[in-house]
């Protein structure tokens, strides 16, 4: 039997007014499924989505909100994200999960705020704000294992055309790539979309002037 993997896709429906419906859709291996449910978000425009590892949630952000959805077969229910005392209610662009490190660890979702800003999630409520990672917006982040002990496991890209690598506390940066400097030649450098290679050796970065490039995730070195 082939292993089917739920996806979600944002579509936008005009009703009386915009809103923003979040369509959940099983695939197999070879791309054959079908629509799960589809359910609306509400008025306010959704700006990324991000299944936990267990695929048990899911993280929807965007226009000055974000929202936890408890995901089990075709039902679906929604709980409205707290921004708390710490933290700027404001645009969120990115979201992702970083996955459970160690026997007894949960996996932590954390969000990228137009600010630069990253919040990193306790439950449905901001636990922590990072503040101004990058100079602005934190466009792109990929969450990922790491690959070794006390390893980065979380990327970052910004509209200031930096790249970050972090590990699960976050804080200090393990590896910085500015794609403004003029070695790189690039086009136009804000980050649109950020990855790891399977083994964790590269990253590849997606620009805002359609380039890819490939950097080392051990030493700031690019292949073009």
């Amino acid at each position: 039997m082939r292993e089917k993997q739920v996806l979600p896709v944002v579509v936008v429906a005009l009703t009386a007014a915009l809103v923003a419906l979040v369509a959940l859709w099983t695939l197999d291996r070879v791309g054959r499924g079908g629509t799960v449910t589809v359910i609306s978000s509400g008025p306010d425009k959704v700006m990324a989505l991000a299944f936990s590892p267990d695929s048990s949630q899911l993280l929807s952000c965007g226009v000055d909100h974000f929202s936890l959805w408890a995901v089990s077969g075709r039902g679906v229910s929604k709980k409205r994200g707290i921004f708390g005392p710490g933290a700027i209610k404001q645009t969120l662009l990115s979201c992702c999960w970083i996955p459970p490190i160690g026997e007894e660890g949960t996996a932590v979702a954390v969000m990228g705020a137009a600010d630069g800003s990253l919040y990193k999630l306790d439950g449905r409520t901001v636990g922590e704000v990072f503040e101004k990672v990058h100079d602005s917006a934190a466009a792109a982040l990929y969450a990922y294992a790491p690959f070794e002990e006390d390893g980065h496991c979380l990327a970052s890209g910004g509209a200031d055309g930096v790249v970050k690598l972090f590990g699960a506390e976050l804080g200090e940066a393990k590896l910085e790539i500015n794609l403004r400097q003029a070695k790189y030649n690039v086009f136009k450098w804000a980050v649109k979309s950020v990855c790891l290679n399977k083994d964790g050796r590269k990253v590849l970065v997606g620009t805002a002037g359609s380039e890819i490039y490939e950097f080392s995730a051990t030493e700031e070195a690019v292949d073009m």
